[in-house]
């Protein structure tokens, strides 16, 4: 296994830009640093390799929190990280909501999560909310739900329909698809390859590549493979699958760093992601497919749709 320091030195052929983790989620239960952490499997020390780290960091609203609380955990999120989320030439930050329980009332607050700097908002998580139902559910999305939806898009903010159920997702892609927005799956891995109920189908697939959106490739074994062992090469045939179906330029990552325990094998963190571009390299991918994945798709995306860092230095 290639060490550790050597590895971080290896990073600098690549950029690399994640879609997904619940990093800072996680860093305020436990009182530490994203700069430099014991606790996370991302932290900026760990990404210093890369030529350029781009992250979206979602605040994860648990189950049963309540309205006022969801919103603490925001804000109070936002002031503690907000010196260490100021981009710069090397690393960019931007904020999605993951179980958007904030909504619950007042759907008006789409414009205040807009003006905090949040970019992506995933409605559901698991089981039913005010919002909808997620994977795990046949509902789709409530009445309150489709004004949600709407209120994002006229926000500039993109829907996310990792977590969603199937009805929750043709619902969503519907209210996108009419109004010539793109939509995103954060983190979602293929159902071809794994059946998982919070994996896409190729259809599924296929609408968010049609208008312009993205889907992240998750690193949760559960997602990757339905038993045995979980290898990088288990990574690279969901990457495969997708590009194989039209997805060259929708294909990038969203690993759900600290939103998991499991993680395939040779990958512990952020910096251990590189594996996977050598490993692609091996197989014989391109380098211009490589860069793609691992960072250009997410760029242009978000450079064609005007998406902005939650901080900008200057």
């Amino acid at each position: 296994m290639i060490g550790r320091t050597a590895l971080k030195e290896d990073n600098k052929k690549y950029s690399y830009f994640d879609l997904h983790c619940d990093t800072l989620t996680k860093l305020k239960e436990k009182k530490e640093l994203l700069r430099s952490n014991r606790t996370a499997q991302v932290s900026l020390d760990r990404a210093s390799g890369y030529l350029r780290y781009s992250q979206v960091f979602a605040v994860f609203c648990p189950p049963g929190m309540n309205l006022s609380d969801s919103w603490k955990l925001l804000t109070d999120i936002i002031e503690e990280y907000s010196a260490e989320l100021v981009s710069d030439d090397h690393f960019t930050a931007y904020l999605s909501v993951e179980n958007a329980l904030m909504l619950d009332e007042d759907i008006s607050k789409i414009d205040r999560l807009a003006e905090l700097g949040v970019r992506f908002i995933t409605p559901v998580w698991k089981g039913i909310n005010s919002l909808g139902g997620a994977h795990d559910t046949k509902e789709g999305l409530s009445s309150l739900g489709v004004k949600a939806v709407s209120a994002m898009l006229d926000a500039g903010i993109v829907p996310d329909v990792s977590h969603a159920s199937e009805q929750t997702f043709e619902m969503i892609a519907r209210l996108c698809e009419d109004r010539g927005k793109a939509f995103v799956a954060t983190h979602s891995d293929s159902k071809t390859i794994c059946g998982h109920s919070r994996n896409l189908s190729d259809s599924q697939f296929g609408r968010i590549a049609e208008c312009g959106g993205l889907v992240g490739i998750s690193l949760y074994r559960d997602h990757l493979t339905e038993g045995g062992r979980c290898s990088i090469d288990t990574v690279i045939n969901h990457i495969d699958h997708y590009l194989s179906i039209g997805g060259e330029d929708t294909v990038c990552f969203g690993c759900d760093f600290d939103g998991i325990d499991k993680t395939p094998d040779e990958i512990q963190d952020c910096a251990d992601v590189v594996r996977i571009a050598d490993a692609m390299a091996a197989r014989g991918y391109s380098d211009e497919t490589v860069r793609k994945v691992f960072y250009e798709n997410a760029r242009t995306f978000f450079e064609r749709n005007g998406i902005k860092p939650i901080y900008s230095a200057g």
